[in-house]
């Protein structure tokens, strides 16, 4: 929940644009927003479930380790979101 109010308090939207954007059609901007919603999500779930944060160096602790990124195209209901970056890991 903190990266999406974190997104949505980083943009210059008033509360009637942010409704409309959700619930209506949602152009360029709104596709925007919500491949960085899912970028940070993916980022923060990546995080909890190696249990460190990126760049962190903490040997004892690490089983499994970052390995960059990759992209992918989405494919939603309101358009397509190319480019997404989809964190990985060695394992």
């Amino acid at each position: 929940m903190t990266t999406l109010r974190q997104i949505i308090n980083e943009t210059s939207w008033a509360d009637d644009d942010l409704e409309s954007l959700v619930w209506g059609e949602m152009g360029r901007q709104g596709r925007a927003m919500l491949q960085r919603l899912l970028e940070c999500s993916m980022e923060t779930e990546l995080t909890q479930r190696l249990g460190y944060a990126p760049h962190q160096r903490y040997p004892q602790v690490h089983t499994n380790y970052r390995n960059g990124y990759y992209r992918r195209t989405l494919e939603t209901t309101w358009g397509v979101i190319a480019g997404l970056r989809v964190p990985r890991t060695r394992d």
